[in-house]
């Protein structure tokens, strides 16, 4: 049995494929076994796995119906036998040493569930940034809780125990963005430890620089609204929901503030009157606003109906 199973969902990754896998292939110093879930695939895909993995004992294939990254990576899971699991995007590439290093990390510590990982970020203009540093060790709720705060990120790649996802069932059926938050959001609510890995393990493609870049159509802003909500959902039925207000209240200022930027006005008028209470009530939230912010949110002084309709102008103004 090996120490970490690698799930790489597969969709039309045929271009990207090989080196993908190939990164992770090449990794030294760790026990691994590769589960590729070709997804539905209509490109060359599962052929390519086929032809070129089909023979390795390393690479474990599974082929299913389409049913997008959530369903792929729960039939990985499903599939898998080991301790530890890493998340793998057919896009990206493992740089060396990566396994084995965030392996070290999580058995030092017999109550580490999760080890983070730093990446490099290259966009499709071939420009590199760093992420953000990783944290020092804390508890699952204290990472989510940076998270939350926008100091961390919501990427799956990560060491985790399998037990943590073992019973899984979430698929985000139809949903277009916001998986990978949802998912993370229950597995740090169960971590206990979450130890940092402070090199970057891998290289994430950045196909657009922002995911408010574009005005989003109708099904891609709904899902956006549903993993807001979900994550809600799962943060006010744990046992964390007073610890994580705060964070909460910062997460909940970027989403407001990107669905302004998205001009679309479902439920906006009411999040910021939300938003300007809690910036009574959370001291750091209101200096982290900036000007355009902070003026927004004074519509609201004047009252309900009036900030209402000089937000609604402000949207017509800008559409």
């Amino acid at each position: 049995m090996p120490k970490i199973n690698v799930i790489i969902p597969v969709y039309n990754s045929a271009e990207t494929l090989a080196e993908s896998l190939g990164s992770v292939l090449a990794q030294k110093g760790a026990d691994f076994e590769i589960i590729a879930v070709n997804d539905g695939s209509t490109d060359n895909s599962l052929n390519l796995l086929n032809e070129k993995y089909g023979h390795d004992s390393r690479v474990k294939i599974i082929s299913q119906a389409n049913g997008g990254p959530s369903a792929a990576r729960i039939a990985g899971v499903r599939a898998s036998e080991s301790e530890w699991l890493y998340f793998h995007d057919s896009d990206d590439i493992m740089l060396p040493g990566a396994l084995a290093g965030m392996l070290a990390v999580a058995e030092a510590d017999t109550d580490i569930d999760m080890v983070e990982p730093e990446f490099t970020i290259r966009y499709t203009d071939g420009v590199e940034t760093a992420s953000r540093p990783a944290h020092s060790t804390t508890s699952g709720v204290g990472q989510l809780g940076a998270i939350l705060s926008d100091r961390g990120h919501w990427t799956l790649s990560v060491l985790l125990r399998r037990n943590l996802v073992k019973d899984m069932t979430y698929t985000s059926e139809g949903m277009l963005l916001g998986e990978d938050a949802i998912w993370k959001t229950q597995i740090l609510l169960a971590a206990r430890k979450v130890a940092s890995y402070p090199h970057p393990a891998f290289v994430y493609t950045q196909r657009v620089p922002s995911t408010v870049s574009e005005t989003p159509d109708d099904r891609k802003f709904q899902s956006y609204l549903n993993h807001i909500r979900l994550i809600d959902k799962y943060i006010m039925a744990s046992p964390y929901a007073d610890v994580l207000a705060e964070p909460m209240a910062f997460y909940h200022k970027v989403t407001t503030f990107q669905r302004l930027e998205w001009r679309r006005a479902e439920g906006l008028a009411e999040d910021l009157r939300q938003e300007r209470e809690d910036t009574k009530r959370f001291p750091l939230l209101a200096p982290s606003l900036n000007r355009h912010q902070r003026k927004i949110l004074r519509y609201f002084a004047l009252g309900r109906l009036i900030g209402t309709a000089l937000l609604n102008r402000r949207l017509n103004r800008h559409h």
